[in-house]
């Protein structure tokens, strides 16, 4: 297994939708290696029955859901509304449980819509008790929501 960052080949596969559920790093067809600038060596992919992206998790070398040690969760997963909003975004450990993220402090997210507008963001920790949001300056809510 490579572990120093070079790949070269980057295989997908998608779903019966043709919504790409899954990309793995390989050095040769049967070598798998680890992306050091994405933390993991693949992504897995899921998606609601609206085709929403609901979660993405970290793989490892063996294909297997990993914490990314700077970014200090396994998966994201959201939730969207009947218009398509995403109204709920949780990083998650390997088994599932809400966990802080290392870039900003908070485990989950809410955002409240009203006329199809984003009114407002709460944040809140693994307990899911609402926190103080970490630095925020160079962080856009929109590519994470």
């Amino acid at each position: 297994m490579n572990q120093n960052g070079d790949y070269a080949i980057v295989r997908y596969t998608y779903d019966s939708y043709g919504q790409r559920d899954s990309e793995r790093y390989f050095v040769t067809d049967e070598l798998p290696a680890f992306h050091t600038e994405k933390q993991c060596a693949g992504f897995r992919y899921a998606f609601d029955e609206r085709g929403n992206q609901t979660d993405t998790w970290y793989l490892g070398l063996n294909g297997e859901n990993i914490i990314c040690k700077d970014l200090g969760y396994a998966q994201i997963h959201s939730d969207y509304d009947e218009n398509d909003n995403k109204t709920y975004m949780e990083f998650r450990d390997t088994g599932g449980k809400p966990i802080v993220n290392n870039e900003n402090g908070y485990a989950i997210c809410r955002r409240s819509y009203e006329n199809g507008k984003c009114v407002e963001y709460r944040y809140y920790d693994e307990q899911d008790n609402l926190t103080v949001m970490g630095d925020m300056r160079s962080f856009d809510m929109n590519t994470m929501m």
